[in-house]
């Protein structure tokens, strides 16, 4: 066949990022000081989502968010031993999209993941959690605004919605796709008005859980 008219920059980036991802997967998370700032940081996003969920659900699972009790309980040792004991060779998958050929994909994939095995005498990650009852969901609330008051933060962020059809409705992925057409990634109509459009936000997106 024809040879491809690769992107030498884009290329060489990709075949850059498979030791960034082998470090991602296979190694635990090592940088105390970003962490600290992560812990401490109270992100509006963060905040807002936290209350959101609360708001819609209420006490159903599907409403818990850490806190900063939960999250000041956590130690590095609890991270590395989940990641031994979860992020594991196991059922893993590496997907790619790019100006990479199936052959030079196997060939990365064999260098950074050939050896990667999991943790002696485990062979599976075990009994996969069942998901709550989504029937059990409290109803909907009368509407309601909620004000969180960050003095001196520089970002502010607006989320809106309701409960919609839970994922096993039969128009949950016809849903999905609709949605990411409205506002499912950075060149949708809700960012390309808001952001590209008009410049009010940063970003605006929605999406369906």
């Amino acid at each position: 066949g024809q040879p491809r008219d690769r992107n030498p920059h884009l290329s060489f980036a990709f075949f850059d990022s498979e030791s960034l991802v082998l470090e991602i997967v296979r190694l635990p998370y090592d940088n105390r000081t970003a962490a600290e700032k992560i812990r401490k940081a109270g992100l509006p996003a963060f905040l807002a989502d936290r209350r959101f969920k609360s708001l819609v659900y209420e006490n159903h699972p599907y409403g818990r968010s850490p806190s900063e009790r939960s999250v000041k309980r956590i130690l590095r040792s609890d991270l590395t031993a989940f990641h031994s004991r979860r992020i594991i060779a196991s059922g893993a998958t590496l997907t790619a999209a790019g100006d990479v050929s199936l052959e030079e994909l196997k060939a990365l994939s064999e260098r950074y993941f050939g050896n990667w095995r999991n943790p002696t005498g485990q062979r599976q990650l075990g009994v996969v959690a069942q998901l709550p009852d989504s029937s059990a969901l409290p109803p909907l609330p009368a509407l309601t605004i909620e004000i969180i008051d960050r003095p001196d933060s520089p970002t502010s962020l607006i989320e809106a919605g309701h409960l919609s059809v839970s994922r096993d409705h039969p128009d949950y992925l016809v849903i999905t796709v609709i949605n990411h057409v409205l506002g499912g990634g950075f060149l949708s109509r809700l960012n390309a008005n808001l952001r590209e459009g008009h410049s009010w936000s940063y970003g605006a997106y929605s999406y369906i859980a």
